[in-house]
């Protein structure tokens, strides 16, 4: 009699299992209302640490090089209030920017000991702004192009039209949403190309750095090519990003999707352009510097929380922490007159790297 009953019970379980509620479905989707408006802060802090630097001169290590000890520390901060026009197919067709407040700080503390000076210390430290905070930019979707055109929203207070160039509409997080529709404990893949707006938000944002100490005695460690995330964090990317639905908050303030995120992510990058530019503003006099190689590995493992605006479509709060690690490779040819050398020098540093979203009306 017993197993009559168990043998029918274990051919229907599949079934049942199959017609169990698997969960209700949320749909994490970017769907602003026309005319709506939303101001938003970032805040991107970085901090590395010297861990080994190496100089070759001719193949050769040099007996006088100092040993260095080097710690800086950058804080990117930018608020924007952005709003919304038309919204299709998961992007604004149009939008208006107004940059309030652009500001970034710079602080190093660096220390050579053992060089032909004995014990030398320098403390730069500055900080920069952009000719863009006050203005206003109209961002408007070019579908030929598949790209954003960028034009002056305001008559009566427009910029210089080089200050548009290399700007990005893409601050809305928009590329770390899910492309299905989720259940509390579904996971998704991220794609790495969008986590550049994240590290690096609003793009090329005309920052113009103030730097007071010791600027020629920073060497490879100039702060345009060490805060520069968008180039490190662009070009050859490599890793996993993930995101994870944990759970659908209710309140009086609305309903919002809380998403677990993780990184596990590294890029390669080539910083030729930056080094060069930077080696031009120090030239000294009688020196020719030409230069053969300036690549960065850059490697990020974090963990964050996104919270989504499910009722209004949009970001909420972003809290993103993790571990850096930063290896540079440069190598040089220098001519003094009648006299060359070929230097190479590696670098290798750790850090942090800290980003926050918040928004408001």
């Amino acid at each position: 009699m017993k197993r009559s009953i168990l043998l029918p019970l274990l051919l229907a379980a599949p079934v049942l299992v199959a017609l169990r509620p698997s969960g209700d479905q949320v749909r994490v989707q970017f769907k602003p209302q026309p005319g709506s408006s939303l101001t938003k802060t970032f805040s991107v802090t970085s901090h590395y640490t010297l861990e080994e630097m190496q100089v070759l001169m001719n193949g050769e290590e040099n007996p006088m090089m100092p040993q260095m000890e080097m710690d800086m520390e950058n804080t990117l901060a930018v608020t924007v209030t952005d709003t919304y026009g038309k919204v299709a197919d998961g992007r604004p067709v149009s939008l208006d920017r107004s940059y309030d407040s652009i500001d970034t700080e710079f602080n190093m503390s660096m220390t050579a000991e053992g060089g032909p000076a004995g014990t030398e210390t320098a403390t730069p430290s500055g900080s920069g702004t952009s000719p863009l905070e006050g203005l206003k930019v109209h961002f408007q979707w070019n579908a030929e192009d598949s790209d954003y055109d960028a034009t002056w929203a305001d008559e009566e207070a427009q910029g210089e039209d080089e200050w548009l160039e290399g700007l990005e509409m893409e601050m809305d997080l928009r590329d770390l949403l899910p492309a299905r529709p989720l259940t509390v404990g579904d996971r998704y893949e991220i794609p790495l190309e969008g986590l550049v707006s994240v590290v690096a938000p609003g793009g090329d944002l005309k920052i113009d750095m103030q730097i007071d100490g010791d600027e020629a005695s920073m060497g490879p460690a100039d702060p345009e090519l060490m805060t520069n995330m968008r180039r490190m964090f662009s070009e050859i990317l490599r890793g996993k990003a993930s995101g994870t639905l944990s759970e659908v908050r209710e309140g009086e303030d609305g309903r919002f999707a809380v998403i677990e995120i993780d990184l596990d992510v590294d890029s390669n990058s080539d910083m030729s352009d930056l080094v060069q530019e930077a080696m031009e503003m120090q030239r000294q006099e009688g020196l020719e510097i030409s230069l053969n190689q300036a690549d960065v590995h850059f490697a990020l493992e974090g963990k964050g929380t996104l919270e989504w605006d499910l009722d209004q479509g949009r970001v909420h709060s972003l809290d993103l922490s993790g571990d850096t690690s930063m290896e540079m490779e440069m190598e040089m040819e220098m001519n003094f007159g009648p006299q060359s050398m070929l230097m190479e020098m590696s670098m290798e540093m750790s850090g942090s790297l800290d980003i926050g979203v918040t928004t408001g009306e």
